[in-house]
């Protein structure tokens, strides 16, 4: 204890952990000591039980005094801080989680909404090349209204099945019949086509 005021001097941080019935560091002793440390910030740690640092040490400019009280309410608040941040975490983990199922299910249905639309253009196509000799020659314009026209059926056709089947994929709530729906449209289309082919053969 002879030594204190050379060691108050020097260091930066004290703990002070130690028993007994008397205050160890007392005010005068660290007012005492930061002319010496020109000012320089001193903290001081007493987690003795009772305290040993003179709790008024830290009324003093440039101390900060901290006791087991204060150590415990640092502890708490990180400990809280942690559990926010926890939580948020677990936010952000089930957004992040649900956009990846939310990409599978678009995976999931895109090729089929593709396949489908295509679908739609080869029969309107199709059609339209099978009876393209009852129109007789077409001017450039009249080719490409004809195309637009197509083009505007085959949207009002499918929007609302594609758009069923978009929202259904975000939401996860794609039911299989809904799937096996476009799937058996499809083959019913092309039975139906291999059976004109056949008659008109």
């Amino acid at each position: 204890l002879e030594a204190l005021p050379i060691h108050l001097a020097r260091a930066d941080i004290v703990i002070c952990s130690v028993g007994g019935t008397d205050y160890v560091l007392r005010r005068e002793q660290v007012a005492a000591a930061m002319p010496v440390r020109r000012d320089r910030p001193l903290f001081l740690i007493d987690i003795s039980v009772p305290r040993m640092i003179e709790p008024s040490a830290g009324q003093l400019e440039n101390v900060f005094l901290y006791d087991i009280d204060d150590l415990e309410q640092i502890v708490r608040t990180h400990l809280e801080h942690r559990r926010y941040e926890a939580a948020r975490a677990e936010v952000l983990v089930d957004q992040a989680v649900e956009e990846f199922l939310t990409s599978l299910r678009r995976l999931e249905v895109g090729p089929l909404i593709a396949a489908f639309r295509r679908r739609l253009e080869e029969i309107a196509y199709g059609e339209l090349e099978r009876h393209r000799r009852y129109l007789g020659p077409l001017t450039p314009e009249q080719e490409r209204a004809l195309r637009h026209l197509l083009e505007g059926i085959i949207n009002k056709f499918a929007h609302p099945a594609i758009a069923r089947l978009h929202q259904a994929a975000r939401e996860g709530t794609l039911r299989p019949e809904e799937l096996s729906l476009l799937e058996l449209w499809g083959e019913i289309v092309e039975a139906r086509e291999r059976r004109s082919s056949s008659s008109s053969e």
